[in-house]
């Protein structure tokens, strides 16, 4: 059994799969305050599946782009599921969530933007299955850098009307994904392979990443 953890952006959410399907999905039957508690959603989620948390074999959790303190609540809780079962973390980004979800849909190069502070943000491109690139700033500034080059595309994320008003002359479908979500890794090629990050190494949050750059 595999557990994947979105905490980008309330309502936090956790997936359970067995066998490679999805047995359980939280994303819908909380409340953002009640989402916050990990324990309670793990708890909750083992439950309603009757299973143990000793079966949970490997664990997948977004580490960022998202709120700061929202991300580093969900990257620490899988740090430490991983340390005390002693089985392997997998990393995913909100932008492979977010971008994967609009690629299948429309088949075009996917822009996602996730708010930051300070009139900043972060910005990813997705195509063909991959992320393109993902970068951090003021917004006007990065777009102009991201979108030089490109004028038929779908955004997805926190600022997609205002992609859309900057760029009246480009063409841009508005995907209507606001946030990641934990089932989309279900799509993402080879998110269980390999083996994993285990202590003494543990995974970090995107966020500080890129805002060292």
């Amino acid at each position: 059994m595999n557990l994947i953890i979105d905490t980008a952006t309330p309502p936090y959410n956790m997936v359970l799969l067995e066998g490679g399907n999805m047995i359980y999905d939280s994303f819908d039957l909380f409340s953002k305050e009640e989402s916050r508690d990990l324990g309670f959603l793990l708890q909750e989620a083992l439950k309603a599946t009757q299973k143990e948390l000793t079966q949970v074999q490997k664990i997948a959790v977004n580490i960022g782009p998202g709120g700061t303190n929202s991300i580093r609540s969900g990257v620490a809780f899988a740090n430490a599921l991983s340390y005390s079962l002693k089985i392997p973390t997998y990393a995913f980004n909100a932008f492979e969530a977010m971008g994967i979800q609009a690629w299948q849909q429309f088949e075009k190069p996917v822009l996602s933007t996730v708010r930051a502070m300070k009139n900043t943000a972060y910005i990813g491109l997705y195509q063909n299955g991959n992320l393109q690139s993902m970068s951090y700033g003021k917004l006007d500034e990065e777009l102009a850098i991201v979108l030089a080059n490109l004028d038929d595309f779908v955004v997805a994320g926190y600022h997609r009307e205002a992609v859309i008003e900057l760029y009246p002359n480009k063409k841009i479908t508005d995907s209507g994904i606001s946030q990641s979500r934990a089932k989309t890794v279900l799509d993402l090629p080879n998110i269980f392979k390999g083996e994993g990050t285990q202590f003494p190494h543990i995974l970090k949050p995107v966020t500080e990443q890129l805002e060292n750059v």
